[in-house]
């Protein structure tokens, strides 16, 4: 790994040794980290009949307990057992569903 400096802003420079051919694959260039961070968070109520004003990029769960969701592209709810309480949920969720939701302190990331 190697320091690279582009546009006054360092960075991490990358070299990937033996890709399926066996050769070495170099990577270069920057890594844009802003889609990767939250910009503003909201409360989840759980709603069985309602979406969320905004498609989430992530959800915190706060307590222990299910989700019952529904992402962003999917019509159908799924829900995710006995989710430790304080993990983050890299998810596209569009609907926080109050049947089967036993997690509590819920949060999501846009």
């Amino acid at each position: 790994m190697a320091q690279q400096i582009v546009n006054g802003e360092q960075y991490e420079a990358f070299l990937i040794k033996g890709d399926i051919d066996g050769g070495a694959v170099n990577v270069e260039g920057e890594v844009d980290v802003d889609g990767l961070q939250g910009a503003s968070a909201f409360t989840i109520t759980p709603n069985d009949g309602a979406d969320l004003a905004s498609i989430t990029t992530g959800v915190y769960v706060g307590f222990t307990g299910n989700l019952s969701i529904i992402c962003s592209g999917d019509t159908n709810p799924v829900t995710l057992f006995n989710v430790p309480g304080g993990s983050f949920l890299p998810l596209q969720v569009k609907r926080v569903r109050s049947s089967s939701t036993t997690a509590s302190g819920l949060v999501g990331i846009l």
